[in-house]
Parts: structure tokens; sequence; C-alpha cells
């Protein structure tokens, strides 16, 4: 795909696709780390350029051809990170593309076309090759077809999962209540450390009459 540099515009793609009916932002990214802190600048901009910009810039771009056409639909893919930060910039992106749907899929209904945002956990896909062998994976065909049951049914969102499903339900109680490992975190920072008493010289003080040793060991 080919983007002009001045209006980011995916030229290449626009003319391949003229005629185009359904729109599906399903590329995706993983960053080198799950930390926001221990990635580069580089890396969490290259991240947010694959799974925000390109996204909203194809919709951008396609917008018009979409609403020239009858019945037309955007499908937006995102994750269950867009509500669970477990991912560090990959988890921002995708929390950032949530509500850039939720804005296009506004503008866009009066033109006649239907959005759907896709939320889910672990795909049995090579992006989620590297997640723990024991986390439930769904199978790609079962989302597809969840997805296609969506759209056909005229829903604005799926919730492919019963994780996605539960993390979104605990979107409207307590950060601690979604996050429990904070409280266990902010208590240990506020436990005062042990520390090795600083090394001080040995010092003879006369007490009545006496030499004591201050300093040394008892």
């Amino acid at each position: 795909m080919r983007a002009s540099r001045r209006s980011r515009q995916p030229t290449g793609a626009l003319a391949a696709a003229p005629d185009v009916t359904v729109l599906i932002n399903n590329a995706g990214a993983n960053p080198p780390s799950g930390s926001l802190l221990n990635v580069t600048d580089a890396d969490i901009r290259a991240n947010m350029e694959t799974n925000f910009f390109a996204p909203v810039f194809l919709a951008r771009a396609f917008a018009p051809i979409l609403a020239a056409a009858p019945d037309s639909i955007l499908i937006d893919v995102h994750s269950v990170a867009s509500w669970y930060a477990f991912g560090g910039t990959y988890s921002a992106s995708k929390a950032a593309l949530w509500p850039a749907t939720n804005s296009l899929r506004s503008e866009l209904a009066p033109k006649g076309v239907h959005v759907t945002g896709v939320h889910m956990g672990y795909v049995d896909t090579r992006m989620a090759a590297h997640a723990d062998a024991n986390a439930p994976k769904m199978a790609p065909a079962d989302l597809v077809t969840a997805v296609y049951d969506a759209v056909e049914a005229g829903q604005f969102e799926v919730i492919a999962d019963e994780l996605t499903a539960q993390v979104k339900a605990a979107l409207s109680g307590p950060v601690e209540a979604l996050y429990p490992e904070l409280s266990a975190a902010i208590a240990r920072a506020a436990t005062p450390k042990r520390r090795r008493p600083a090394e001080v010289p040995l010092a003879c003080r006369r007490r009545n009459g006496s030499e004591s040793i201050r300093g040394g060991p008892r």
C-alpha cells in the first residue's frame, strides 16, 4: 500500500479497490515489549502507525467510496487490550482505536455506512504464538462467524469471548478491581526497605575511666 507523504492517503489501495463495499481493518503488530517504559520512541510510533493511524487513515480514504455504495460496512478489529492494559503500546494503540471507531460510526451512519467494532482475547494465529500455552485461544473460524453474524444482525459491537465480556463489564468499577495487583504493588512500595547500617570507624570513648567500643561488632 503506497501512501502520499503529504496527505497520508493509501493511494495504492484506493486505485486497486475503487468499488469496495466492505472494508475490514484487521492489520496489527506487536511491539518489542509489553512495557511502555522499556521500548524506544521509534518502537512506540511504529506500533501506533500500524494499529491506530493505518485503520483511521484507511477509513478516511475509503469513506466516500463506502458512502456511495448501498449497505456498505466498515469493520475495525480491536482487542480486549482496548480495555485492559497488558501490552504496553499495543494496548494503548487498541484503546485509541476504540473511540476512533465510535467517532467513525457516528459520522458514517448518516451516510448509510454500518460500522462494527470487534473485541476479543487471544485468537489462535501466529500473532498469539507468544501467549501462555494455557491461555484460551479462539479459533479464527469462530471469530469470523461471530463477526459475520453480528454484521448481518446490524450490531455495532462484537464481544467475541467470555474474557472480553468480563473485562468490559469491569470498566464501570474501580480501577483496582480490574487491576488487583495494584494494591499489592502499592503496599510493597510503602513498606520501608531494610538497609544495612552505614559503616563507621571504630571510636573509643572513655566513660567512667573505662574504654568502650562504638561501631564495632557486638
